[in-house]
């Protein structure tokens, strides 16, 4: 896929109306992809929190404001990234990835899309065979069109090896699944990192 359709861009939304989505579906009882099983309920009010937290206390590291200072001041870029409320990856990086293009100011703007909303465009981004959210794709205005520049996601590649060790694990023994143990180990594992991994891979994905 090289290039964007401009519908894609039309429909998306800012990040402070995906929030207001998302907390306004929470408090109607559901979520962005109408899942309102109690468990997810529960996850996705945490998402919140989660968010919320990122919001105030993000600081954009060297790293991201040096690869900002290298895009071109003449070129216009988006960030459209393909996410849903109840998913806990997105709680920990979506808001990280508004820091950064809110420190871009004009150049970066942030677009969100639901990925359920937009399954022929998450097929062109899958992780591993999958639909993993968030997914993250790099655009730039050229001549007119969407020129896609590279994609990003799920998430950092640290979080990625303790994810696909999980899956491993209970792949060979299924009887060791327990997924709630393994979303406070990736949570606490964000917690830890304080958005460093997150902030480094964005700006590797900038630079390149």
């Amino acid at each position: 896929m090289e290039y964007l359709e401009k519908n894609y861009l039309e429909k998306s939304i800012s990040y402070q109306e995906y929030r207001t989505l998302g907390q306004q579906l929470l408090d109607e009882g559901t979520t962005t992809n109408g899942d309102n099983r109690p468990e997810i309920l529960d996850y996705t009010n945490m998402n919140m929190y989660r968010m919320n937290r990122l919001d105030k206390t993000t600081k954009v590291n060297e790293n991201a404001q040096n690869a900002l200072s290298s895009l071109s001041s003449n070129e216009k870029y988006y960030w459209v990234v393909l996410t849903e409320s109840w998913c806990g990856d997105a709680a920990q990086v979506v808001p990280i990835m508004n820091k950064i293009a809110e420190e871009a100011g004009e150049k970066l703007q942030l677009r969100i899309l639901l990925r359920d909303e937009n399954p022929d465009l998450i097929d062109e981004f899958l992780t591993n065979g999958g639909r993993a959210i968030p997914k993250l794709i790099f655009v730039r205005e050229e001549n007119k069109k969407l020129k896609i520049i590279n994609s990003w996601g799920a998430r950092p590649a640290v979080a990625q090896k303790l994810v696909n060790d999980y899956k491993e694990k209970i792949k060979q023994d299924p009887e060791l699944e327990d997924f709630k143990a393994f979303s406070e180990s990736l949570h606490g594992w964000y917690a830890k990192d304080k958005t460093q991994h997150t902030q480094n891979e964005l700006a590797e994905l900038l630079i390149k």
